[in-house]
């Protein structure tokens, strides 16, 4: 050969190469320790309950097994929220008028 590397050189070079690469990507992980569950308790008639309520108080299921009730809080919360809006024409015919109509 005149000073060129053969096919299969390059590709064992290649595959050495990215196998290097890819081991050195970082993993990511990630878990969630903690979930809000806004809540608003009312009495029996109707009324919002200010009263002092404890993590005792509420009973908290995630598919079917009870977890565990670490903080309460009742401290106002910011409330995040998305607005989808279908514009597809599946909505046509008055469907989007229906839809986007405030009352």
């Amino acid at each position: 050969m005149s000073g060129q590397a053969s096919p299969r050189l390059l590709a064992a070079f290649g595959f050495v190469l990215l196998t290097a690469v890819l081991q050195a990507q970082p993993s990511f992980r990630a878990s969630v320790d903690l979930v809000t569950v806004p809540v608003t308790v009312t009495g029996r008639d109707g009324n919002m309950f200010l009263g002092e309520l404890s993590p005792s108080d509420f009973r908290v299921y995630e598919d079917g097994v009870l977890q565990t009730v670490s903080v309460v809080s009742h401290e106002p919360r910011p409330i995040s929220l998305c607005i989808l809006l279908d514009s597809s024409p599946s909505m046509a015919s008055g469907r989007q008028a229906l839809a986007t109509r405030c009352e």
